[in-house]
């Protein structure tokens, strides 16, 4: 019994080496920062989601408003939580922090003008498609929800790039 666990322990010493784990192949592939920058995004999108609710739930508005509003507090939010975790590296603090908060949104307003403009057009279309069917005279708040969920996602990735290049920048090497 011995001498078969020394060959197997043999057969395997001689064997090609180990791949490295799914973990470490999907960091080399992605910047921890991606990562992080996503999962602020998530947060954000919740953000996002919940003051839409309050005011459709809240108000008479239901239109565009409602989803520049939601967008701009989400943004707000997600500013802090990427300048204090994502890129803790080159955090912004005191005057700093205010003068690149207006970087961030100034950069962000492609981002809010695509979400916004998604949404209202999303909106239009499923309120004419239900209203043509003669489903419902009123979009439900979930349907509005959804649409500005789908919204929300068309502005992510061009944030995230101009974020990366205008907002958090490489310090220059020299």
């Amino acid at each position: 019994m011995g001498s078969a666990i020394g060959l197997k322990t043999d057969s395997m010493s001689s064997a090609a080496p180990a791949s490295p784990a799914p973990g470490r192949r999907f960091a080399s592939l992605v910047p921890a920062e991606a990562v992080k920058y996503a999962i602020v995004g998530f947060s954000g999108i919740g953000v996002n989601l919940l003051v839409m609710a309050f005011i459709l739930r809240q108000t008479a508005v239901r239109d565009w408003r409602a989803s520049l509003v939601a967008s701009v507090v989400s943004t707000m939010s997600n500013y802090v939580w990427n300048n204090f975790w994502t890129f803790r590296s080159r955090s912004h603090s005191g005057m700093t922090f205010v003068r690149r908060y207006v970087v961030y949104l100034a950069v962000s307003l492609i981002g809010l003008a695509m979400t916004t403009i998604t949404y209202a057009l999303l909106s239009r279309a499923l309120g004419d498609t239900l209203a043509r069917r003669e489903i419902a005279d009123v979009l439900p708040i979930s349907a509005l929800l959804l649409c500005q969920l789908v919204a929300i996602l068309a502005g992510t990735l061009c944030n995230y790039i101009l974020n990366l290049t205008f907002t958090w920048p490489h310090p220059e090497r020299g």
